[in-house]
């Protein structure tokens, strides 16, 4: 269908209009811009793949209107007031620079770094952003809720996937279009992967699984009914079984690491364990564990198959990683090609470097190995650590103040770290442009917290200081 491209230009017409007007609706809408590309795509001949980077260049258009309007919180908001990882911070932008321009002289295109610069900065320019977003709590309910309203639908569709991909183009995953399906071999059998509207199964399972970890945080919400916590946990089921459906198991490894992190932060930042929550989680390991133990001929029982066959298979993915790791190094002689050598665009240009980068950045070690050396492992482990200590003294603040609060940048947290342990194994989906600005929604989603309930703190210690100045004026 030519005329996908002239609707692409008019939606972003339509949008660039909405920042202009309002930056923080013109974050909303990239939501749509996200499913949309993927449709589009499949809607124009050759399937071509500038599609891809639709979503990158409206995120950016929403930054600079922000920018522009000096929205954006400062520098200082990335350290949270702490002075070492500040400095963490710093070496890592100072690695990025130095990568960067390595990757430029070494290969003597912009392309390169450009692409290097999107992957290790973007999501952090989004958490810049939707701090500033999210500092009215109003605004980040609004992402999330048009971020449900759009994703659980389009999610869904993967259910139709089998019975009318021939029949409804869209429904059929990107690379059919060009000979390139996915099949997998799996479960004695030949699997395809289904994805519905979304570009390949890998999107649409990511997505799913999004969508139901902020679906749970519903069951947690203490005033909650029973009617809301009876349809999220409807809806999460659902979306389990279309992440079952598109074949990639790693999102289900993802959303289980979320699920136990998720319980355990909150009941060891909480005083005393919720015996209603012990029984959700015993109910979910039970659930899981029969996945498993299902038994069938048909279509549905070979996905459920392999989808439980994940827990079986991570000491295996796990070496693979080591491996790819220690390959990486050798690659780069542990010092790194330059940021953006293993991009997954650069297959879109006509800069080759497979031949240097190889599979060793399949992994997400190994990709950070090939690409930035020995150095950048230990830079960004520093930097990791230095984070985690901050955010742990800041949840144990927020437990103080807001157990609304807490529950939500708990799981935020605990959604970015299954997400990181999935990316230390398989890099793939990473290397999307929309997948790396949800997770720096998150991530700015998980600042906000902190932001709201630093200002609620401080409002308390005054007012308390202020009954304590006049009991004590009273008294004389």
């Amino acid at each position: 269908m030519t005329t996908a491209p002239l609707v692409a230009l008019l939606v972003s017409a339509l949008v660039a209009l909405v920042t202009i007007s309002n930056w923080r609706y013109g974050l909303i809408c990239i939501i749509a811009i996200g499913v949309l590309q993927d449709v589009l795509r499949k809607l124009t001949p050759d399937v071509p793949s500038y599609y891809i980077v639709w979503s990158a260049v409206m995120f950016a258009l929403v930054a600079l209107v922000a920018l522009s309007r000096r929205a954006l919180e400062g520098r200082e908001t990335l350290w949270m007031g702490d002075r070492q990882l500040r400095a963490a911070f710093y070496l890592y932008f100072a690695l990025v620079a130095v990568h960067s321009l390595h990757a430029l002289i070494r290969w003597g295109t912009p392309v390169v770094p450009v692409f290097g610069l999107l992957f290790y900065l973007g999501p952090i320019i989004a958490l810049v952003l939707v701090l500033a977003f999210a500092r009215n709590q109003l605004w980040m309910q609004r992402y999330v809720s048009a971020y449900l309203l759009i994703m659980v639908p389009v999610c869904l569709t993967v259910y139709l996937s089998p019975q009318f991909k021939d029949s409804i183009p869209v429904l059929r995953e990107v690379g059919s279009f060009v000979g390139r399906e996915l099949v997998i071999y799996d479960a004695g059998t030949i699997l395809y992967s289904y994805s519905g509207l979304l570009r390949v199964g890998e999107i649409a399972a990511f997505h799913a699984a999004i969508s139901a970890a902020l679906l749970s945080i519903v069951l947690y919400q203490r005033d909650a009914g029973a009617f809301k916590r009876g349809v999220a946990l409807l809806l999460i089921i659902l979306l389990l079984g279309a992440i079952f459906l598109t074949g990639r198991r790693k999102m289900l490894m993802a959303l289980s690491i979320y699920w136990v992190l998720q319980f355990a932060l909150l009941n060891i930042l909480r005083t005393g364990f919720s015996r209603r929550m012990v029984v959700f989680a015993a109910l979910g390991i039970a659930v899981t564990l029969g996945v498993g133990l299902v038994s069938g001929e048909g279509e549905s029982s070979l996905y459920l198959t392999r989808g439980a066959s994940v827990f079986g298979s991570v000491s295996e993915r796990v070496e693979t990683s080591v491996d790819l790791f220690q390959w990486a190094l050798n690659r780069s002689s542990w010092l790194g090609l330059g940021a953006g050598v293993a991009s997954q665009g650069m297959r879109y240009t006509e800069v080759d470097l497979f031949r240097y980068v190889g599979g060793s950045s399949e992994s997400g070690i190994g990709l950070i190995a090939v690409e930035l050396g020995l150095p950048g492992i230990l830079v960004i482990t520093w930097l990791g650590f230095n984070v985690a200590r901050v955010l742990w003294a800041r949840l144990r603040m927020i437990a103080t103040v807001d157990d609304t609060l807490l529950i939500q940048a708990v799981s935020y947290l605990a959604l970015l770290l299954a997400n990181v342990a999935t990316f230390a194994t398989a890099t793939q989906l990473y290397g999307d442009y929309f997948v790396l600005i949800t997770l720096g929604v998150l991530a700015g989603g998980l600042y906000a917290c902190i932001y709201r309930a630093s200002r609620k703190k401080a409002l308390l210690l005054y007012l308390r200081a202020s009954l304590q100045q006049r009991e004590c004026v009273g008294s004389t």
